[in-house]
């Protein structure tokens, strides 16, 4: 994390260029490693040993979180990326990023065909960085909300 935070410190180009150097160089030094089985124990053992969680939730996952969000505000106040609530695309970022460790030290073993890191986050950061994108002057943006009726409120 010190060193992407430093990087992101740093870096004077396009932000969604910094934004795959962070992704990409994350997986590298810690999503490909055996550092990411971390991340698996920490959320299976969370209920029985908190106090573990709370001092990883603070030095692993919020620093995360804020690094996310300096580099979607950063993208929004240079006009590369469309304004949106950086906490929430914070949570939606992260998401994916987390499904694909646990995916690698879990169900990855039991799949005939297995996730290809690359290939998934090559995708995932298509995804994201386009949907970041700030509209061109000449086309045509979706925006909008989720119809309440589509949003489960609960589950049974």
């Amino acid at each position: 994390l010190g060193q992407a935070e430093e990087i992101i410190d740093q870096y004077q180009g396009p932000t969604a260029d910094l934004f795959r150097e962070i992704m990409l160089g994350w997986w590298a030094r810690v999503g490909d490693t055996k550092l990411s089985g971390i991340t698996k124990l920490i959320m299976a053992e969370s209920g029985n040993f908190p106090e573990v969680a709370r001092f990883y939730h603070e030095e692993v996952i919020s620093r995360a979180d804020r690094m996310v969000r300096r580099l979607l505000e950063r993208g929004m106040s240079r006009g590369e990326f469309r304004s949106v609530d950086a906490v929430q695309a914070t949570n939606v970022i992260i998401a994916p990023v987390l499904m694909l460790m646990m995916w690698k030290h879990s169900f990855n073993a039991c799949r005939p065909e297995s996730i290809a890191p690359q290939e998934y986050l090559r995708c995932f950061l298509d995804l994201i960085l386009n949907g970041l994108a700030a509209p061109a002057s000449t086309g045509t943006v979706l925006t909008g909300t989720v119809p309440t009726s589509t949003v489960p409120t609960s589950t049974v």
